[in-house]
């Protein structure tokens, strides 16, 4: 599939886009694809919210345009508002969309008057900059550990990229999990050190810190499960060594 230009609920933040220029902003990018992953699987997301196109051809050497950074990384910025709690895309992604969106709606760009720079080349430093903000957003939620590699500064950032490279920087899956919880492997990793403790899955509805939020509502929340974050107990360890 690829990378079309054209969502979950979103949380309400500070910087979320409006729905009519989200709307007004896909009518155009749905003109833009990109083509099926080189990835044996890819993340939900990509054709759930219309990131890629199922109906394209897959061509992942194919050279990146601008439209097609602006449709994957507003995608992005969705399934971040809506899976990466109480962090969601952040004020840097959300207004980055926003003002993409107010330059379509103030300039009546459409499909039938589409933006004409939105079909020039990305180079690699321009999809490595919103890469950047992405993934120091999952670092700072706990979804990564580390920064991706590809990150550093190098030689060949101002030659033109390639759709596989586009790909790259949003593979990531928020909502996956390898047992069916309704909680996600990257959180249980992050917070328990495996998706598995002491052999068996992590109850959502258990309470092992003691103080009355669930596993559940921890991950909603963003709070820790170990810790008693729940004020009217005190934020105390828990016994629970991670």
């Amino acid at each position: 599939m690829e990378p079309s230009h054209s969502g979950k609920a979103e949380h309400s933040s500070a910087g979320a886009v409006s729905p009519r220029l989200v709307l007004a902003l896909a009518t155009f990018f749905c003109m833009l694809a990109v083509s099926l992953s080189l990835y044996a699987t890819q993340p939900a997301w990509w054709n759930s919210r219309g990131a890629v196109n199922p109906g394209a051809t897959r061509n992942d050497y194919a050279m990146a345009n601008e439209g097609q950074l602006k449709q994957f990384t507003q995608q992005a910025v969705k399934e971040m508002n809506a899976n990466l709690p109480a962090f969601g895309a952040g004020n840097d992604l959300n207004s980055l969309v926003a003002g993409w969106i107010a330059d379509y709606s103030a300039n009546g760009y459409s499909a039938a008057h589409p933006k004409p720079s939105d079909f020039q080349a990305v180079n690699v430093g321009q999809v490595k900059y919103i890469g950047g903000i992405v993934w120091n957003q999952l670092l700072a939620a706990g979804y990564t550990s580390t920064l991706p590699s590809w990150l550093v500064v190098t030689s060949s950032d101002s030659q033109a990229a390639n759709l596989g490279q586009l790909k790259t920087v949003f593979d990531f899956d928020l909502t996956y999990s390898s047992t069916g919880s309704t909680l996600p492997d990257w959180w249980l990793i992050h917070n328990f050190g495996s998706v598995l403790v002491d052999g068996t899955t992590v109850n959502p509805n258990a309470d092992p810190s003691g103080d009355g939020m669930t596993n559940y509502q921890n991950y909603e929340n963003g709070t820790d499960p170990i810790l008693k974050d729940n004020p009217a107990v005190g934020l105390e360890v828990s016994t629970i060594v991670r």
